[in-house]
């Protein structure tokens, strides 16, 4: 109790130190009503103590989950829309290909995999190292996603 009088009367020393300081206008205004909710804070303080125990707020009925069948149907929609993408980005690019797009579980686009087929035909072993790496480049470029998440393989032919 003796804790919560000191505070009192440091807050109404604060009051006069301000009254002091504190030119006539606009502000002093705002500053004493911010001041004086500082006061009325100050003073019921104890209440709680006062009538025997903690104050908590219970929403009775109300609890929050995750909709998991919701976050799935984005997270397909997400991978769905992704990967026309990613085709459509390579076909500029000069690839026919084929992206599949693993997004983790409980997320809506947290890009776990890029898996892509790309078809090229009639291309050496060294060509083919050069076109994956192309590949990966751009995917990772456009989305964001860390090369080592994407997997690309040939395929010999269209498609």
């Amino acid at each position: 109790m003796s804790e919560w009088l000191l505070g009192i009367v440091g807050i109404i020393a604060l009051g006069l130190l301000l009254e002091i300081v504190l030119p006539d206008g606009q502000i002093t205004k705002y500053v004493r009503g911010a001041f004086s909710l500082l006061v009325i804070v100050a003073v019921i303080a104890p209440l709680p103590k006062i009538f025997g125990g903690d104050f908590e707020f219970v929403f009775d009925g109300v609890s929050y989950e995750i909709d998991s069948t919701y976050l799935a149907s984005q997270g397909e929609e997400y991978e769905s829309t992704l990967e026309n993408n990613l085709e459509q980005i390579l076909l500029k690019e000069g690839y026919k290909a084929e992206v599949k797009v693993v997004v983790k579980e409980g997320s809506v686009k947290n890009v776990e995999m890029i898996s892509v087929k790309i078809f090229l035909s009639g291309i050496t072993a060294s060509e083919e190292n050069t076109h994956i790496s192309r590949v990966k480049s751009t995917l990772a470029k456009v989305t964001g996603v860390d090369e080592d998440k994407i997997s690309v393989g040939v395929e010999d032919g269209s498609g």
